[in-house]
């Protein structure tokens, strides 16, 4: 007989309890892993460029890192095209300082002998430290163990801990904003067309070596500042994450003895009188000027007042294949003089001149191009 009044009964497990947890299983590792509606655009980009970094960056004399402005504004074909070199582009939608030094080192780590690099850091997310919400970084998607420690390690952010924590284990806190949205979307009767974009944006990646070409837009408005506005104080300043990482950067490259291009890409006029009058702008110029002074291996390319109309642009500081055309000529026909000459009389920034007709012979696909083409494709298989 089990009569014993000093011990508790048993209490049954809430059968809520594990339907919940059955139910949040089943959506983890069902619904939400691999589900292409439900991946954005940066976290596929991120997943992308981590997975090829290693096969895709040995054997090429160039590589790109930075971020979108470059991606979509230097395509690597272009530069092989017009340098000889051969070229490959890593640089990440929202690509920061701690993504492009693991790329890098990753890549290095793999065998890749690059001479030369062409990067970009924007003053704006060099600003914005790592945890940030108003500019979410899929980490999880690009870093491995070892290199999530290293980033925790050096941001020392609790934030920071929580964020990658959580959405390392769990898919529905990795994608809660995708999610909603094609909830919102489904409730609405319009689906999202994130299941045709994806694969054309891997379609495009692979096409341009890395690059992406954006299609032509509709005009814009792009108001523009009198030169005679009074100029702000500026408060810029790079968050120390960035900062710190930005230099590992340098110093890895500088350890290879590889030449650092650090690309200052074009943006509309409007934007960029906006920025001047801001006076952020200047501050980030002398940035600049100071890494320059402790890395001599660093060329400024500057192409902000190279000419570049809004008629090239799809937003402010997006080209479009069009203008990547002639910023990727710019570039290669800078890269080409620099690379000939002695690197003791090397010009330290140079200002890249007035656009002019792309001398460019390839046939660019750009992303609406790549979505029409694997939609042909799907056409003939289901003849």
């Amino acid at each position: 007989m089990d009569d014993d009044p000093c011990r508790s009964p048993r209490k049954p497990i809430p059968l809520g309890l594990l339907g919940m947890v059955g139910l949040i299983t089943l959506l983890e590792l069902g619904l939400l892993r691999g589900n292409l509606d439900l991946m954005d655009n940066v976290a596929v980009n991120w997943k992308y460029t981590g997975r090829v970094v290693r096969r895709k960056a040995k054997g090429n004399s160039i590589l790109c890192f930075g971020d979108s402005m470059l991606k979509f504004g230097v395509l690597p074909r272009v530069v092989t095209e017009q340098t000889g070199e051969k070229t490959y582009g890593l640089a990440l939608f929202s690509g920061s300082a701690p993504s492009s030094y693991f790329l890098l080192r990753r890549a290095l780590d793999n065998g890749s002998q690059p001479k030369a690099i062409v990067v970009d850091f924007a003053r704006e997310i060099l600003g914005d430290g790592p945890a940030s919400e108003s500019r979410p970084y899929p980490w999880v998607e690009l870093l491995k163990p070892k290199e999530v420690a290293d980033l925790l390690w050096t941001a020392r952010d609790p934030n920071l801990v929580a964020s990658i924590g959580l959405r390392s284990v769990l898919h529905s806190i990795r994608l809660r904003h995708e999610i909603r949205s094609h909830i919102m979307a489904r409730l609405n009767g319009t689906p999202t067309d994130q299941r045709v974009v994806t694969p054309a944006l891997w379609r495009n990646w692979n096409t341009n070596d890395g690059g992406q070409a954006n299609p032509k837009v509709a005009p814009f408005d792009d108001p523009v500042i009198p030169g005679t506005a009074p100029i702000g104080d500026g408060t810029w300043a790079c968050h120390r994450v960035n900062e710190r990482y930005l230099e590992r950067f340098l110093e890895l490259a500088s350890s290879r003895g590889i030449q650092v291009y650090w690309t200052l890409t074009p943006v509309t006029p409007g934007t960029y009188s906006k920025w001047v009058h801001s006076g952020d702008e200047q501050l980030f110029d002398e940035f600049i000027r100071r890494q320059q002074e402790r890395f001599p291996n660093i060329v400024v390319l500057d192409a902000r007042e190279s000419g570049f109309e809004r008629t090239v642009f799809v937003d402010g500081v997006h080209l479009d294949r069009d203008g990547a055309a002639l910023l990727s000529t710019g570039v290669a026909k800078a890269l080409r003089a620099s690379l000939d000459a002695p690197a003791d009389q090397r010009d330290r920034w140079v200002k890249l001149p007035t656009v002019e007709i792309a001398e460019n012979r390839l046939a660019i696909e750009d992303v609406g191009q790549s979505i029409a083409a694997l939609r042909s494709l799907g056409a003939e298989k289901r003849r």
